[in-house]
C-alpha cells in the first residue's frame, strides 16, 4: 500500500466523482480526470485531508501516487493564489514587436530575427496576457492552471528561438525568466 496525504485549506472545496477531482477556490474551479489505478479519498474531519492511495507496492505505483499528489497540490495552489510566468524579450539588432489581439485571443510576434513572417499563438481562455510592460520588454502570463501555462510558455519559447546558429552570439528570442505564485 502506497499513500500520500495532502492537507487542504479551509477555503478550498473539493469534490470527487469516481476518478475525477473538482477543486474550487476564490479564483475559480479546476477539474482533472485520472486514468490510473489509484484511490482518492477525501476526509472532512476537523483536519481536512486528501489521501491518494495505490494498492500495489512497487516503484511505478509510488511514482504515480507522487505525481497525482503534486498535480492535486498545484490545483489547490492555482485556485487559491494563481500562477504567474514572466517572459523576457531579448534581441540584439532587430527589435521584436508583440501585439495581444483581444478579439480572437491571440498573441502576434513580428520582426523576429528580422523576418517578415508573423508568428501567432492562440491564448487559452484561462490564461491572461499582460503586455503593459513592453517598455521593459516583458510578457506576463497569469493563470490558475499551471499545466496550460507551462505548455503555452514553452511553445512561445521554442517557436521564438533560433536554430542552426551559435546560441552565444544569436541571443534573440523570448525566454522564460521566472515562475511565481500570485
Amino acid at each position: 500500500l502506497v499513500q500520500s496525504i495532502i492537507n487542504v485549506p479551509k477555503d478550498i472545496k473539493i469534490r470527487i466523482k469516481e476518478k475525477t477531482i473538482f477543486v474550487k477556490g476564490i479564483n475559480g474551479e479546476l477539474t482533472k480526470k485520472f486514468n490510473n489505478n489509484i484511490n482518492i479519498i477525501y476526509k472532512k474531519n476537523t483536519d481536512t485531508s486528501l489521501i491518494v492511495r495505490c494498492y500495489y507496492n512497487n516503484k511505478k505505483s509510488t511514482a504515480i501516487v507522487r505525481t497525482v499528489t503534486s498535480i492535486i497540490y498545484n490545483m489547490i495552489i492555482g485556485v487559491s493564489k494563481g500562477f504567474r510566468y514572466l517572459m523576457k524579450i531579448v534581441y540584439s539588432h532587430f527589435p521584436i514587436s508583440i501585439k495581444h489581439i483581444q478579439s480572437n485571443n491571440s498573441l502576434e510576434i513580428t520582426n523576429l530575427f528580422g523576418l517578415k513572417r508573423i508568428d501567432s499563438f492562440f491564448i487559452p481562455s484561462c490564461v491572461q496576457v499582460c503586455t503593459k510592460n513592453l517598455n521593459k520588454k516583458e510578457i506576463i502570463l497569469l493563470s490558475k492552471d499551471i499545466e496550460v501555462l507551462g505548455i503555452l510558455s514553452s511553445l512561445i519559447q521554442n517557436k521564438c528561438s533560433i536554430s542552426n546558429k551559435d546560441c552565444r552570439i544569436f541571443i534573440d528570442g523570448i525566454y522564460l525568466a521566472s515562475k511565481k505564485t500570485n
